[in-house]
């Protein structure tokens, strides 16, 4: 599952992806139980999204330029301090793996839906 992704799956693009307040059509959302959901959502994709964001800082990426902190959506404490704990982690090493274009698209997919939730919930 570590396998380094093609080059064309770059940070820019997949940060644009998910922050890029979601072109496509709106359903109707359900805000009941939002922030539960968030957190599980997140749960699913913590390493994916720890390791995705240490090599981004790792490559000379400013967190202040981007709109959105990478783990504000993380309601759960917990869960956020395991979130921020793990990208520590991938940070310290000496090399840290891209994610596979499988692990990029569910990773896309999964923050996009937690993104989307958190920010029409106003949780």
């Amino acid at each position: 599952d570590d396998i380094t992704a093609p080059e064309a799956l770059s940070r820019s693009m997949i940060a644009d992806s998910i922050f890029s307040g979601l072109s496509e059509p709106a359903r109707p959302l359900s805000c009941e139980n939002a922030s539960d959901r968030v957190d599980r959502l997140e749960r699913t994709i913590l390493g994916l999204k720890a390791r995705y964001w240490a090599l981004q800082l790792k490559k000379g990426l400013d967190l202040s330029r981007l709109k959105e902190n990478p783990g504000s959506t993380i309601t759960d404490p917990r869960l956020k301090s395991r979130f921020y704990a793990l990208l520590d982690s991938w940070y310290r090493q000496a090399a840290i793996p891209s994610l596979s274009e499988r692990e990029v698209r569910r990773f896309v997919d999964i923050d996009r839906q937690a993104y989307r939730l958190y920010h029409d919930c106003n949780i």
